[in-house]
């Protein structure tokens, strides 16, 4: 009897304090530790212009760079080839990565195709690979026209194996991306009822392994390939060196007296 009597007030209490948000929380215990946050419709509004400017200006003046080069015999030389290709790698994260990805964070929802959870932030990590490794392509060309002056300059062919290249290396290293990004329903208590949500989130690699990739990337991006503040003094020695040695020599102005 007292065993019935315990089950009673069991049920009692599990009714009393029952509520929506609390069954919400019950099939998604992870629910209250994700910080959703209410965004006015003004601060949308203005955060969709800056953002929409944003990317429509990179869009076209990159494309307007572009266009110069392409249609310029006059500019399409070896360095402007790289600076085409950074125009390229900037034209691409204004169109697949700002808009997109703004509007994800802000809504703190996936509301876009599927398969553009996995593309959007390749595409980021592709441009932003492209866009340093480019940048050390031309301070490569750059350190080397400095110090060898009178040295072939690398063909615009052998320029465009090097572009290739570097696209193919930026892909590499932002595959990752597409194998763990997916799109994940999870319980939201909104309205006085629980409904799902679709999130764009990371699937299939834990918090360490996703901490080590960004290591290996900041890593290769910017403590391997950037050019360091030390060449820079040194190319400059060198360079002041080189003035000094072909210099010819001094001569004292001829005494008509």
């Amino acid at each position: 009897m007292n065993a019935s009597l315990d089950e009673e007030a069991a049920s009692d209490a599990t009714s009393l304090y029952w509520t929506p948000r609390n069954e919400c929380l019950r099939h998604n215990p992870t629910l209250a530790e994700e910080g959703l946050y209410d965004v006015p419709a003004s601060v949308i509004a203005l955060l969709s212009l800056c953002y929409g400017s944003i990317s429509v200006l990179a869009v076209a003046g990159n494309a307007l760079v572009m266009w110069i080069v392409a249609t310029s015999r006059r500019m399409q030389n070896v360095t402007n080839c790289f600076i085409a290709n950074l125009a390229l790698a900037d034209i691409v994260i204004g169109l697949f990565a700002i808009p997109f990805q703004f509007q994800a964070a802000l809504l703190q929802r996936w509301n876009l195709p599927h398969f553009m959870c996995a593309f959007c932030p390749f595409v980021q990590v592709l441009s932003v690979n492209v866009s340093i490794f480019t940048l050390t392509a031309i301070a490569v060309d750059r350190h080397r026209a400095i110090l060898n002056p009178l040295s072939a300059r690398p063909s615009k062919l052998r320029a465009k194996l090097c572009i290739a290249a570097i696209w193919g290396v930026a892909g590499a290293l932002a595959a990752p991306i597409v194998v763990v990004q997916r799109v994940e329903f999870v319980e939201e208590f909104r309205g006085g009822r629980c409904t799902t949500k679709p999130f764009c989130t990371i699937v299939g690699m834990s918090p360490r392994q996703m901490g080590l990739y960004r290591l290996v990337l900041f890593l290769i991006q910017y403590l391997v390939l950037v050019p360091s503040p030390v060449p820079s003094p040194c190319v400059c020695v060198c360079v002041w060196a080189q003035a000094a040695g072909a210099a010819p020599p001094s001569r004292s102005a001829p005494s008509w007296g």
